[in-house]
């Protein structure tokens, strides 16, 4: 789950606290805690908040004023800037990514007299390994996939589906292994 809401961390921290905040401030607005049951289950959660609880969110990019410095990043990051040469974004790749270039595009922002300081936040929970957010466009200069890497990309999404429906990858192992072949021919 990516929070890109003014306080995101308040919002982010409430609602996956084992108690409720109590007192002021921007985490008394969060969602309730059933927001978001339906991810409780199972393990392998991710929620990257756009912020600390105390950081507005919300100013625009100096790099694409049309979205805020944290969507910019985040697409960005989508698109190849995250770190790693593998075919996939893995989700601490894409964290790294917004953790290194968000601040730095929110410093040359003003907000309130000074530079803006905004700093995301991951909330992580029973994750074992760096998984898969996106397939990385490699070698797709015209953005566009011949039919037999778009059939790659359909199989590993509904691998990719199965195995979230699973309460461990290992319970699949044939599945595991068609992932890693097909990451494998995606790769070159």
């Amino acid at each position: 789950m990516l929070l890109n809401c003014c306080y995101a961390g308040g919002t982010a921290g409430q609602v996956l606290a084992d108690t409720p905040a109590t007192g002021t401030g921007p985490q008394v607005g969060a969602p309730p805690r059933d927001y978001i049951a339906a991810l409780a289950p199972g393990g392998g959660r991710v929620v990257i908040s756009s912020s600390r609880s105390d950081q507005p969110s919300s100013a625009m990019a100096d790099d694409n004023p049309e979205l805020t410095t944290f969507g910019s990043m985040l697409l960005n990051g989508l698109r190849e800037a995250a770190p790693g040469d593998g075919p996939a974004v893995g989700v601490l790749d894409l964290f790294a990514h917004l953790a290194s270039t968000v601040p730095a595009d929110a410093r040359g922002i003003e907000y309130a007299g000074k530079p803006l300081e905004q700093h995301p936040l991951l909330y992580a929970q029973e994750v074992d390994q760096n998984f898969a957010i996106a397939l990385r466009p490699i070698g797709q200069k015209s953005g566009t996939l011949d039919v037999a890497r778009q059939q790659a990309v359909q199989r590993l999404a509904h691998i990719e589906l199965a195995l979230f429906a699973l309460d461990r990858d290992e319970d699949a192992p044939d599945l595991v292994r068609e992932r890693e072949e097909l990451l494998k021919q995606l790769g070159g």
